[in-house]
């Protein structure tokens, strides 16, 4: 198995000997299930344009913004842009900082709080230093891990 990672894209390419046509329609049920626009350039080939990642609660395959899925008698090969986890990086890195920023401009024009206050408001943020990377690396994660899990269901129906 030859994978590749490398910042918001990744890479990956599996055996396989099994039906094509199986294998595509297992991609094409799953996009489609997951809200993807779908376009099929070739009967060995899907792209999956995704609908974007706004929460964790989402399927994690929506961390792909587009996917091309090669398929031959010896593999499948997929390319995929994590743009829904770029998304999810931006928020999370900048989100905190902004809302600590907006804080404590509402905490220094409000007449008789503290003039510490408005620092105060930067100390809830602190945490996300460390919380949002980590948070980053697993949405990231996740949408690799669903990537995989779907080159291993196409290979899985396409032989079965």
């Amino acid at each position: 198995i030859e994978e590749k990672k490398n910042g918001m894209h990744y890479n990956t390419s599996i055996p396989f000997t099994g039906s094509i046509s199986s294998a595509i329609e297992t991609a094409r049920l799953h996009f489609i299930t997951n809200g993807f626009r779908l376009d099929q350039p070739g009967e060995t080939e899907l792209v999956a344009t995704g609908p974007g990642m706004h929460s964790t609660k989402q399927n994690p395959i929506t961390g792909v913004s587009k996917a091309r899925i090669s398929i031959s008698q010896g593999s499948i090969d997929i390319a995929a842009e994590l743009g829904g986890v770029k998304f999810m990086q931006k928020f999370l890195y900048l989100f905190p900082p902004a809302l600590a920023g907006f804080l404590a401009l509402i905490f220094a024009f409000i007449p008789g709080v503290p003039g510490h206050a408005p620092f105060l408001a930067i100390l809830p943020v602190i945490p996300w230093v460390v919380l949002s990377p980590l948070m980053v690396r697993w949405i990231r994660n996740r949408t690799i891990r669903a990537l995989d899990t779907l080159a291993h269901n196409m290979t899985s129906t396409a032989n079965g």
